[in-house]
C-alpha cells in the first residue's frame, strides 16, 4: 500500500505534507509510505478523494500486487539467491517477465537489478547508480532497518555496490546490533552470515572494509550447526588470504571444490 501511495503522490508532483492534507500528520503518512504503519480504510478513501484519485482503480492495483503471495515471494526470492550464488543470468529475462505479472514489487525488483549489476553489467553502469541510490534511500528511511529481514536481504546483496562511506556506516550499525545471536531464528542468522561473507568478499576485492574483523568474528560465532559450515569455511578462507597463507587457501579451495563449491570460491575471490 505504501508504495502505491508514494507512486500516486509522485505522479501528482506532491510533497508528503500535501498528500496527507489534513487527514493525518506528515510523520504518520511518511510511516505509511514506508510500510511501517498500516492505513485505516476511511483515511485512505479521504486521501484518494482529496486528490481525485479513482478509488476503485487504486484498490484494484493493490489487489493485483497482493497476487504476489508470501509463498510466491519466497519462491522468487530463492530463485534470485540461487542465480546470484551460481552467477547465472540465463533465466533472468523469464524471471523479470514473471515479476511483471505481479506488478512492481519493490524488494524483488531491486534484488533482480542487484543480481544483474553484480553478475553482468558491473558497478559503473547506470543501473548500478540507480540501485545504489534506491538501496540507500530504503535503509535510511527506516529507523531500525537492522530489524527488518527484507532490508537485511537487500543489504546482503547490495554490499558490493555501496561506496565505502555508506558501506561502513551501515555495517557499523549492523555489527553493533548483532553482537549476540543466541535464540535467533536460523533464517535471520543465515541472512546475517551472507552479509558478513559478502562484506569480506568485497574487502578482498576492494580492500576498504573497516569492519572485516567484526565480520570474521560473527562468522566464527555461528552455531555449531551443519547449516553454517560453508560460512565458517569462507571466513577461514578470508583469514588465510589476509595472512597470505597460500597452503591454507589451497586446502580450503580443494575442500570446497570437492563438494561442488568451486564456482563459489571463485566468486568469493573475484567479487564484482
Amino acid at each position: 500500500m505504501g508504495e502505491l501511495l508514494k507512486n500516486a503522490r509522485l505522479s501528482l508532483g506532491l510533497s508528503q505534507k500535501e498528500m496527507a492534507v489534513e487527514v493525518m500528520s506528515v510523520t504518520q503518512y511518511s510511516r505509511i509510505e514506508n510500510d511501517q504503519q498500516r492505513i485505516r480504510f476511511d483515511d485512505l478513501v479521504k486521501i484518494l478523494h482529496a486528490h481525485q484519485i479513482d478509488i476503485v482503480s487504486f484498490i484494484n492495483q493493490f489487489l493485483l500486487k497482493r497476487k504476489l503471495t508470501d509463498r510466491n515471494h519466497d519462491y522468487y526470492l530463492q530463485k534470485i539467491e540461487s542465480m546470484y550464488w551460481e552467477r547465472d543470468l540465463s533465466s533472468i529475462d523469464k524471471l523479470l517477465d514473471k515479476l511483471k505479472q505481479f506488478g512492481q514489487h519493490g524488494l524483488l525488483n531491486l534484488l533482480t537489478k542487484l543480481l544483474i549489476v553484480n553478475v553482468k553489467d558491473g558497478l559503473d553502469c547506470p543501473m548500478a547508480q540507480q540501485c545504489r541510490q534506491e538501496l540507500c534511500q530504503r535503509l535510511l528511511a527506516v529507523d531500525k532497518w537492522t530489524d527488518n529481514n527484507n532490508l537485511l536481504i537487500l543489504f546482503a546483496y547490495g554490499v558490493f555496490i555501496l561506496d565505502s562511506k555508506h558501506l561502513d556506516y551501515f555495517a557499523k550499525q549492523l555489527f553493533e546490533r548483532y553482537q549476540r545471536i543466541d535464540g535467533m531464528p536460523i533464517k535471520k542468522v543465515e541472512i546475517l552470515a551472507i552479509i558478513a561473507v559478502n562484506y569480506l568478499a568485497n574487502d578482498l576485492h576492494k580492500g576498504r572494509g573497516s569492519h572485516s574483523g567484526e565480520a570474521v568474528d560473527f562468522l566464527y560465532s555461528l552455531p555449531a550447526h551443519p547449516h553454517f559450515l560453508l560460512y565458517k569455511l569462507l571466513a577461514k578462507y578470508y583469514k588465510a588470504v589476509a595472512l597470505e597463507n597460500v597452503e591454507q587457501q589451497k586446502k580450503i579451495s580443494r575442500m570446497l571444490a570437492e563438494f561442488g563449491y568451486r564456482d563459489l570460491i571463485v566468486a568469493f575471490s573475484t567479487a564484482p
